[in-house]
């Protein structure tokens, strides 16, 4: 059987948001999950979570984290840099996101973490 791009990027997103593989459940801006209109039910919200690693680069005179996280674009709306949200229940500042093939990559950022 012989798959467009853009059918082998949904097959690939499947797998790279399925919880057996490599995505987590996770907690975004208080929510757990999202309408998926097309089963007609709520779905978690699911997404990978690069490390969290100390950047060393002074903010404002702290140090914080970097985080990067992949998110379906069909799950929550994209957040705006310098926008505040919370992942898992702690507080981080985006710093970028965009839109990738149906997948958000946003860029974190907590200071004094």
């Amino acid at each position: 059987m012989v798959h467009t791009f853009k059918d082998q990027a949904v097959l690939d997103n499947e797998v790279f948001f399925d919880t057996v593989e490599f995505a987590d459940e996770i907690e975004w801006c208080g929510a757990r999950q999202w309408y998926d209109e097309s089963i007609g039910g709520f779905r978690p919200i699911t997404a990978v979570i690069g490390s969290d690693e100390h950047s060393g680069l002074p903010q404002e005179g702290v140090f914080g984290k970097e985080t990067l996280v992949f998110i379906p674009a069909e799950c929550i709306d994209a957040p705006v840099p310098d926008q505040e949200v919370t992942l898992n229940g702690e507080r981080y500042i985006v710093r970028a996101c965009e839109n990738v093939g149906g997948t958000l990559e946003i860029e974190l950022f907590a200071v004094g973490a």
